[in-house]
C-alpha cells in the first residue's frame, strides 16, 4: 500500500469518527440547550404542536423563576387559555417597546385594562401620595416622564399593579391572614434607578434613605407605626450582613417588615440572612445560577411580609436586570407592592 493510501484511509477513518461524534452529540447538546430553565421559551414552542401540556408547564415555570420582561411569555401563555394577569401582562411589555409615537398611549391602555374590571376603593389622600410618588419614578425609569401627569388614578394603580405582577392588595398583607392598619407602598428600581430608586411609604413619610443597599422598616402591626429603621450596603462587606441578621432577629414575631432594593443588595446575601427574610413570610422566588434566590445582581426586589408568617405568604416583586431572548437584550424594570389600608382597620 503506497503512503499516499495510507494517508488516505487514515483520514477516512478520522473523518467517520468525527461525524459520528457529532451525530451523537449534536441531539444531546441541543436537548441541553433546550432545557436549560433559562431556554424554557424555545423549549415550550417546540412542544406546542405535540405536548402542549408540557408546553404550557414550561412557560408556567419560566415565568415564575426568571419574570420575564417581554411580551413573548406571557402572550403564548394567554394564548394556552391562561387566566390570570397573563394576558396584561403581554400588552404591558408589547407597550415598553412600542414605537416612540405610540407608546405613552399603549402603556396607558395597559395601565387602564389591568384593573377594567376591578372595583377599586377610594383611596386615601396619602395612598393618592404614595402612587403619584412610586409612579414618578416609574416614569422617569420608563422614559414617559411628563407624561405620568395625564394618566388617571386607574391607569396609575394598574401600571404600579403590573409592575409587581399583582403586588397592590386590598388590607391582607399577601396570604399572612394579617391586615395592614395603614397605607404602605413599597417601590424599588434596583440598579436601574441608582440610590434615587427606592420608596418606603407610609404615614406620611418616604424611609428609604438615598443609599445603596436593602433598606428595611419594621412596623407596628397595630398601629402602623415604624419601630425600626435600617440600610443595610450588602455590596459594601460582609458585617453590613451580620448587622442586618441582628435587627432582622430583634424583630418581634408578627410584627410587619418592609423592604426595598436601592441599587444593589445581592453580594452579601449569605444564607442565613436569607432564612431571616424567610422568617417574614418571603419566598426565594428567583433563579440565580441555578439556584432559588430573593434577587440576583441589581435586581429590583420589594416585600412587605410578616414575621413569623410561613414562607411564601408575603406580598414581594422583583425583576431581573436583564433577561435575554434570541441574542437581544431586554431591560428590567421598577416594582412595587403595596397595601390599600381597609377602612374599618385604620387606627
Amino acid at each position: 500500500m503506497t503512503p499516499f493510501r495510507r494517508v488516505a484511509i487514515l483520514w477516512i477513518i478520522v473523518l467517520a469518527v468525527f461525524a459520528a461524534f457529532a451525530a451523537v452529540w449534536q441531539p444531546v447538546h441541543h436537548y441541553q440547550v433546550l432545557h436549560d430553565p433559562a431556554n424554557f421559551i424555545a423549549l415550550a414552542e417546540s412542544l406546542e404542536a405535540t405536548d402542549p401540556a408540557r408546553a404550557r408547564a414550561a412557560l408556567q415555570t419560566g415565568i415564575t423563576r426568571f419574570r420575564p420582561p417581554v411580551a413573548r411569555p406571557y402572550a403564548r401563555l394567554a394564548a394556552q387559555g391562561e387566566r390570570g394577569p397573563v394576558a396584561h401582562l403581554a400588552e404591558f411589555y408589547t407597550a415598553l417597546q412600542a414605537p416612540p409615537s405610540s407608546r405613552i398611549e399603549a402603556i396607558a391602555n395597559a395601565g387602564r385594562n389591568a384593573f377594567d374590571a376591578v372595583v377599586l376603593p377610594a383611596p386615601s389622600k396619602d395612598a393618592q401620595q404614595y402612587m403619584n410618588t412610586c409612579f414618578a419614578t416609574l416614569g422617569r425609569n420608563l422614559r414617559f416622564g411628563d407624561a405620568a401627569d395625564d394618566f388617571t388614578f386607574r391607569q396609575k394603580a394598574g401600571l404600579l399593579w403590573l409592575t409587581g405582577g399583582g403586588g397592590i392588595a386590598m388590607g391582607e398583607i399577601g396570604t399572612t391572614g394579617v391586615q395592614c392598619p395603614v397605607d404602605i407602598f413599597v417601590f424599588s428600581a434596583g440598579g436601574t434607578g441608582g440610590t434615587q430608586g427606592a420608596h418606603l411609604l407610609l404615614r406620611g413619610r418616604d424611609y428609604a434613605k438615598h443609599r445603596r443597599g436593602l433598606h428595611a422598616a419594621i412596623i407596628d402591626p397595630l398601629i402602623g407605626q415604624v419601630v425600626q429603621l435600617g440600610t443595610f450596603d450588602l455590596w459594601d462587606d460582609l458585617e453590613e450582613a451580620m448587622r442586618m441578621l441582628e435587627f432582622l432577629d430583634g424583630a418581634p414575631a408578627g410584627s410587619i417588615g418592609a423592604f426595598t432594593v436601592s441599587d444593589d443588595a445581592s453580594l452579601n446575601m449569605t444564607p442565613a440572612l436569607e432564612t431571616a427574610l424567610a422568617g417574614f413570610g418571603l419566598e426565594r422566588q428567583a433563579w440565580v445560577d441555578r439556584t432559588p434566590r430573593f434577587f440576583g445582581l441589581r435586581y429590583s426586589f420589594a416585600a412587605i411580609g410578616v414575621k413569623g408568617a410561613a414562607e411564601g405568604t408575603a406580598l414581594q416583586a422583583w425583576s431581573p436586570a436583564e433577561f435575554e431572548l434570541d441574542g437581544r437584550r431586554y431591560p428590567g424594570h421598577p416594582v412595587v407592592v403595596g397595601i390599600l389600608a381597609r377602612e374599618d382597620s385604620t387606627p
